[in-house]
């Protein structure tokens, strides 16, 4: 595997423009100005890449004459740009023109408010650094990660896809390859499967190896170099972009699972598909069988009586937390992730004492270690246990002296069964 490409180089210097608004000052939070220049424009280069369209190097320079931004935006835009640029700016006026309609644009798309473009334009002409990186990280959160709040979003999504990981925030939590090695190990089972006991001398070696994992399996690009993940003062936007990269990945594992579990079921997104309560509930079902009662009963026609039962059931029988409202659901109030974000969690939880009873049902033994056997020799049984939903199986045979008698598991079968002995 050849070394990760070197960052291309980055101009930060520039004229000294007037002194931002006070109110637009927040839009820029980082310690590391140098490390979030350098995985925005890789961040911007991946995409201008796919177009056939000239790379970004300077954040001052390149960005003059606003076509980069426009054709970035143009290729994350469904549907095209709805209006018109000058690709060939050889005057001022062209430019100006250039950056008027597009942050015009920005804030019919709600990216940007009124006062922003209002306050604005004339510095970020002028190559403030500060308002450029500000704009180009809420043109990541628009159209790559693809949510409002996106730091309390990835937090949420990151502490359910990995939990192991505690993961408390998008700096020093990341600084030790650890997290990201996990996050790798659960796209790519098998790729490091000891990522908890890596060592924090080891950080940039740690990075190193799970971004190429990253890079050979799943075409992520390293969007940041690893000593610059690896650093203490790196920013959260910049670690939140390159692991936000992971998300298309993720949640296309998560619809195979679901799809999986409800076989039966025309399950193509993690939004529409989920609005009216039919599959939440068929989910818990599978899950937990047994809880739901007659699902046959289930209409689409009583989406938020559908829902409100899901979010109730779900977390009694299986731990599931309800991040969302009934209401989020039903009107798909909510972005892709945080839907993502929650079901996710079915994936790892556990069907309760209460409703425990329902999931035994569900199994069924066979094997001739059931009708006969001789006293000191092995005899074996299967346990099915393919539509018993999620937990541990527990086996208690009694024998005809009502003494309970040992039962060893000695292989577990991907299909849902366990043999026994």
């Amino acid at each position: 595997m050849p070394p990760l490409e070197a960052l291309p180089p980055t101009t930060l210097t520039q004229n000294t423009p007037p002194t931002p608004p006070t109110s637009l000052k927040p839009m820029m939070s980082s310690s590391s100005p140098r490390i979030q220049a350098h995985t925005f424009i890789r961040w911007m280069n991946n995409k201008l890449v796919k177009a056939e369209k000239p790379l970004v190097r300077s954040l001052v320079r390149d960005l003059q004459t606003a076509v980069p931004l426009i054709t970035l935006v143009g290729v994350c835009h469904e549907g095209g740009l709805p209006f018109s640029f000058h690709e060939e700016c050889d005057s001022e006026e062209k430019r100006g023109e250039n950056w008027r309609g597009f942050l015009h644009f920005l804030v019919q798309e709600g990216v940007l408010d009124q006062e922003y473009q209002d306050n604005s334009t004339e510095d970020i002409m002028a190559g403030n650094v500060k308002l450029i990186l500000g704009l180009v990280w809420m043109l990541i959160e628009k159209y790559h990660i693809r949510t409002s709040n996106a730091r309390q979003a990835m937090l949420d999504w990151m502490q359910v896809v990995i939990p192991a990981a505690n993961i408390r925030n998008f700096t020093t939590d990341w600084n030790s390859g650890r997290a990201l090695s996990a996050l790798v190990e659960t796209c790519v089972p098998g790729s490091v499967p000891e990522w908890n006991v890596l060592e924090d001398s080891q950080a940039v070696d740690n990075i190193t190896s799970a971004m190429q994992v990253a890079e050979e399996d799943l075409s992520i690009p390293a969007l940041l170099a690893p000593d610059d993940m690896a650093n203490p003062e790196v920013d959260d936007l910049s670690i939140m972009t390159y692991v936000s990269c992971f998300n298309t990945t993720l949640t296309q594992n998560l619809l195979f699972w679901l799809r999986a579990k409800l076989p039966n079921r025309s399950i193509d997104n993690l939004t529409v598909d989920w609005s009216n309560g039919v599959n939440l509930a068929l989910l818990v079902e599978a899950l937990a069988p047994g809880s739901w009662g007659e699902v046959e009963d289930i209409t689409p026609d009583t989406a938020e009586d559908n829902v409100r039962r899901a979010l109730s059931l779900s977390r009694d029988a299986l731990g599931v937390v309800p991040l969302l409202t009934v209401e989020d659901i039903v009107s798909m109030e909510v972005s892709e992730l945080q839907m993502a974000t929650y079901l996710w969690q079915f994936r790892t939880g556990k069907v309760s004492s209460e409703y425990a009873g329902h999931t035994a049902q569900r199994c069924y033994t066979s094997g001739p270690g059931l009708t006969h056997g001789t006293v000191g020799e092995r005899s074996t049984f299967t346990v099915n246990t393919a539509n018993a939903g999620v937990g541990d199986l527990n086996v208690k045979i009694t024998n005809t002296g009502d003494e309970d008698m040992q039962v060893r598991a000695i292989l577990i079968n991907l299909r849902g069964t366990m043999r026994t002995t």
